[in-house]
C-alpha cells in the first residue's frame, strides 16, 4: 500500500493501518532490521496484534495512557503500531532522562501501563509504587522476579487475531514530551488526525518512497526519527534500526543495506563526515538525509554537501505544533 493511494484521509496513514495493509499485500517482505534480527510484514502485523490483545487482557481499555521506555529495537516499532492497534494513547519516554524525571512523567500522563526495556527497568523498579495509576509493567529482555510481567511470554500467549479498532480523528493518540528546557517537561497531547498529518507531511516532502527504500535509523524512536517510518512502510519499504548511534558504524550499515533516507541531528553530520572511513564508505544509496533539533554550522553543512551531495533535506519544527516544515 502506498498512503498516496486515494483513499479518504483519516485513516490513510496511521501507522497500524500500514502494517496491516502491508502485511495483506506482502507478508514476507521486511520490514524491520536490528542487527541480524528482521520482522516481515506478517510478523509485524501479528505481534503488534498481540500487544494489543494482551493489554486488553490484563484490562487495560482503549485510550488508556500507555508509556514506552527504551532504545531502538524490533519491538520499538510493534509498539508504535501495536498501542495504536488496541486504541492505546502512547507516551514515549526518553532514556536520556533521569529516573526522577521518569516517574514525574508517568504521574503527569496517569500511565496505566509501561513497556520498559530491561536495562532502564532497574532504576525505575524500587520506585514504581509511587505512580498510582500504574497497574501493569512489562519487561523487555527479562527475566526478572515480583510482580512485572515478561514481554515476550505475555505476547506469546495473546491472540494476533487484530482487533480491528477504528480510530477516530479527534481520538487522542499521541502525548509527546518537550524538552523541559525552561521547567519541567510538559506533555503534549495529540489527536488520530493531528499526528497522521505528520506522516502525510513526511511522504510529501520526501523523495519517492517504493519497495527498495531504507530508513536507516540513527536517532532515537521516541523522538524525531519516528516521522520518515510511515512513509517508508506504506511504500512497503523497511526499516534498518541502529540501538545506538556510531559514526563508523552508520557509514558501514549504510554501505551493507543500501540504506536511501536517515534522519540525523547536526553533531551526528559532523562526527560522521569527520570519520576517517567517510570519504572511502559507499554510501552513494541515500537519497535523503533530514536533519534538525538544532542550527547546523557552515562547516558541518558544506562537509556534508561535499560527501553526499544535495540530499539534505532541513526540518524545523516542535513537539507542540505539527506537522513539521522541511
Amino acid at each position: 500500500m502506498n498512503i498516496h493511494d486515494g483513499r479518504p484521509k483519516g485513516l490513510r496513514s496511521e501507522l497500524s493501518a500500514i502494517v496491516r495493509a502491508g502485511a495483506h499485500a506482502h507478508p514476507n517482505r521486511t520490514a524491520v532490521r536490528c542487527g541480524d534480527e528482521i520482522l516481515t510484514y506478517g510478523e509485524l502485523h501479528a505481534r503488534s496484534c498481540r500487544l494489543a490483545n494482551a493489554l486488553r487482557a490484563l484490562g487495560v481499555g482503549r485510550g488508556e495512557r500507555v508509556a514506552t521506555l527504551g532504545d531502538n529495537c524490533l519491538q520499538s516499532v510493534e509498539q508504535l503500531s501495536g498501542l495504536a492497534c488496541g486504541g492505546y494513547v502512547r507516551a514515549a519516554l526518553h532514556t536520556h532522562n533521569t529516573a526522577e524525571t521518569h516517574l514525574y512523567l508517568l504521574n503527569l500522563v496517569e500511565a496505566s501501563a509501561l513497556i520498559v526495556q530491561r536495562k532502564y527497568y532497574d532504576a525505575l523498579a524500587p520506585r514504581l509504587r509511587e505512580v498510582a495509576t500504574l497497574h501493569h509493567v512489562l519487561v523487555v529482555d527479562h527475566p526478572i522476579g515480583g510482580g512485572d510481567i515478561d514481554y515476550e511470554t505475555t505476547l506469546a500467549q495473546a491472540s494476533s487475531a487484530d482487533p480491528h479498532i477504528t480510530l477516530q480523528p479527534d481520538e487522542p493518540h499521541v502525548i509527546r514530551f518537550s524538552a523541559g528546557t525552561t521547567g519541567k517537561p510538559k506533555g503534549i497531547l495529540h489527536s488520530v488526525s493531528r499526528w497522521t498529518s505528520v506522516g502525510e507531511e513526511m511522504a510529501q516532502v520526501m523523495p519517492p518512497q517504493d519497495p527498495t527504500s531504507r530508513y536507516l535509523v540513527a536517532a532515537p524512536l521516541a523522538h524525531a526519527a519516528v516521522l520518515p517510518l510511515w512513509a517508508i512502510l506504506g511504500a512497503g519499504g523497511s526499516a534498518v534500526l541502529m540501538s545506538a548511534f556510531d559514526p563508523g558504524q552508520f557509514l558501514a550499515v549504510v554501505a551493507a543495506q543500501r540504506c536511501t533516507t536517515t534522519l540525523l541531528v547536526p553533531t551526528m553530520i559532523q562526527l560522521i563526515v569527520d570519520h576517517p572511513s567517510a570519504a572511502a564508505t559507499d554510501v552513494s544509496s541515500l537519497r535523503a538525509v533530514f536533519y534538525g533539533a538544532a542550527p547546523i554550522g557552515e562547516r558541518t553543512l558544506a562537509d556534508a554537501r561535499a560527501l553526499w551531495g544535495d540530499i539534505l533535506y532541513q526540518m524545523y519544527g516542535q513537539s507542540e505544533v505539527p506537522p513539521v516544515s522541511v
